[in-house]
């Protein structure tokens, strides 16, 4: 899934039910002060979130998106 827009209106969606390479996608938005487990997720979506934390996750063949975040960490 990819998140195209210059406007926080254009990242903040509601998402669910989604699967990629058959794991589910993971779409956060709003998020504060969180870790996510990236090994739970074929993709990972964060949308005006800040200081959050995406660890171990093994993305293939997608990229992982970042719209309108401060601080956030991928590990």
């Amino acid at each position: 899934m990819a998140i195209i827009g210059s406007g926080i209106s254009n990242w903040l969606h509601d998402v669910s039910g989604n699967t990629v390479n058959s794991k589910p996608l993971g779409y956060f938005k709003s998020l504060t002060s969180a870790i996510i487990d990236g090994t739970q997720y074929g993709q990972v979506i964060l949308a005006n979130c800040s200081d959050v934390t995406v660890k171990n996750g093994v993305f293939t063949n997608v990229g992982i998106q970042l719209g309108f975040c401060t601080n956030c960490t991928l590990t």
